[in-house]
């Protein structure tokens, strides 16, 4: 597996919206223990403290059974079809993923992204965000044409609705150069670097910190491509961009 990103949880509106009392007491059931003695209140967190929590502190394993038995709930009082149930999927995909389940991964998001497109429209912000979830999956277990096939997707849903300048569109951008990459194709892997190098000008300003990595970023598949002179310039570039401004040149 390569290294792709942190995938994006979906807390909507309805994700909690089964009720804490229910889905403590079904946690407890599933665990063979439906009378547990008191516990102070403090202890008592809600599970969707205890998720966030969880999440924080990248425990994703402990979280899987607790939205396990959300979906379980969620289902039965939404609906498998809802909106609060692809949410529920959706965090499920990402928490298998990070724990590195991808299979189970692979079947929740690809459960919850249908739900997303008929519930919220199939250029929605939500259908984007469980497209992120499944490309990174599909690039960090190496089927790359699908993650490039994906990505694009999202790219092309983020330009539609957020403009081209937009932050997230950077990130895609960033994520298409590096599929390319490690799928052996340089020549698109930098005209993707290109084209970031172009959008953070454009989102940021020609002097940001970003268009420095972003050219630093295009240079080492420059380099890869046997053209040490134009990475050399592409690094200069970068270079007067992290000078201190009225810095003489060297």
């Amino acid at each position: 597996m390569i290294a792709t990103g942190i995938p994006r949880f979906r807390f909507g509106p309805n994700a909690w919206a089964t009720g804490s009392a229910a889905l403590f007491a079904l946690v407890l059931i599933a665990c063979g223990d439906a009378s547990p003695p008191p516990q102070p209140a403090a202890e008592a967190a809600p599970p969707e403290s205890n998720l966030l929590e969880l999440y924080r502190a990248g425990r994703f394993e402990e979280a899987i059974p607790i939205l396990e038995a959300q979906l379980v709930v969620t289902e039965r009082e939404y609906g498998r079809d809802s909106l609060a149930t692809a949410e529920v999927l959706n965090n499920l995909g990402v928490a298998s993923m990070a724990a590195g389940w991808l299979p189970s991964a692979e079947g929740y998001l690809g459960r919850a992204l249908p739900i997303y497109e008929a519930t919220t429209g199939k250029e929605s912000p939500a259908v984007a965000t469980t497209l992120t979830n499944l490309a990174e999956l599909y690039l960090g277990s190496g089927r790359f044409r699908r993650a490039i096939a994906t990505f694009n997707r999202v790219l092309a849903i983020e330009e539609a609705n957020e403009g081209t300048g937009a932050p997230n569109v950077g990130e895609i951008l960033e994520k298409l150069a590096m599929a390319h990459l490690a799928a052996g194709q340089a020549a698109l892997a930098e005209d993707y670097y290109a084209r970031l190098v172009s959008h953070q000008e454009q989102a940021f300003g020609p002097r940001h910190a970003r268009v420095a990595i972003a050219l630093r970023q295009q240079a080492e598949v420059v380099v890869t491509r046997g053209e040490a002179q134009r990475a050399r310039e592409l690094e200069a570039r970068a270079d007067s961009i992290d000078a201190p401004a009225g810095a003489p040149d060297l």
